[in-house]
C-alpha cells in the first residue's frame, strides 16, 4: 500500500469537525498535535492541507479504545460502529483503437497501440519458408465511368509468404499510359478487414483495393490459374 504521508506528528490546529468523544482542556504543547482522542470515526482531520474522513477501523484498535488503558492515558472513548457508505465503481473505459494512418502497415502501426516499447514484428518463419519465392498473379480491369481508363489492364500479385499484395499495370502501346508499379508491396483489407486470399480472385469477381475496384480476368500464369 503507497504512503500518502509520512510518519510524523500532525497539529491538530488544522481539525474540521470532530466526532464525539474527542475531547477538549487544555494540555499545552500536546493539545497542538492530533491525539488518539481526535481519531474517532466520523470525524474529518486535516493532515497537510487534506480533509481525511475516519470512516472506520481494525478490531485490534477497536479492542484498544475500548480497554482501560485508553480511556485512563489517552481520555479516549470506544469507538462508534464503523459507516458503511457503499460508492459505485465505474466501469473501467473501453480502448478504442484508433484507425490506421495509412503511413506503413497496420499491424506495425498497432505496435504503438499495445506497448511503448515498440520491438520489430517478427515474421512467421515456418509460413515464410514455405511459400518463399512464390507468387499468385491475375489479368484485371479497372472499373470506372471514364472513357480513358476503360482499356487499362493491371496485374494482381499476391506473396502468400507474409500476405502482402502489389498491383502492376501493363505497358499499353499508344495508351498514354506508362506502365509499371501502381500500388506499392505492402497488407491490402477487405472491406470486412479480413485479409485476402487467392479465392477473392476468382475470375469475373470484383475487389476493391484502396477504393480502386478491379474486376478480375483470371490467372495470369499457369501456376495461378493451376491453384
Amino acid at each position: 500500500m503507497p504512503v500518502s504521508a509520512r510518519r510524523a506528528r500532525s497539529k491538530a490546529g488544522g481539525l474540521a469537525t470532530l466526532g464525539a468523544g474527542s475531547g477538549g482542556g487544555d494540555g499545552g504543547e500536546e493539545a497542538l498535535y492530533l491525539a488518539p482522542k481526535h481519531l474517532v470515526i466520523g470525524a474529518t482531520i486535516d493532515v497537510y492541507g487534506r480533509a481525511v474522513h475516519l470512516r472506520s477501523c481494525d478490531p485490534w484498535t477497536r479492542e484498544w479504545y475500548a480497554g482501560e488503558e485508553a480511556a485512563r492515558a489517552y481520555e479516549c472513548a470506544p469507538q462508534p460502529p464503523n459507516l458503511l457508505i457503499e460508492e459505485s465503481v465505474p466501469a473501467p473505459p473501453a480502448m478504442v483503437v484508433p484507425p490506421h494512418t495509412g503511413f506503413g502497415s497496420e499491424e506495425d502501426s498497432m505496435q504503438s497501440v499495445y506497448t511503448f516499447n515498440v520491438k520489430p514484428l517478427k515474421r512467421n518463419l515456418t509460413k515464410w519458408a514455405l511459400h518463399d519465392g512464390i507468387v499468385y498473379k491475375w489479368s484485371a480491369k479497372v472499373i470506372t465511368t471514364s472513357v480513358l481508363d476503360t482499356g487499362r489492364r493491371f496485374i494482381i500479385a499476391l506473396y502468400p509468404a507474409d500476405d502482402t499484395m502489389a498491383v502492376f499495370e501493363v505497358s499499353i502501346r499508344n495508351s498514354g499510359f506508362k506502365g509499371g508499379q501502381f500500388l506499392r508491396r505492402d497488407k491490402y483489407h477487405t472491406s470486412a478487414g479480413a485479409e485476402y486470399t487467392p479465392p477473392d480472385f476468382a475470375a469475373g469477381r470484383r475487389v476493391t483495393i484502396l477504393s480502386h475496384v478491379f474486376e478480375v480476368l483470371g490467372g495470369a500464369d499457369p501456376e495461378t490459374r493451376a491453384k
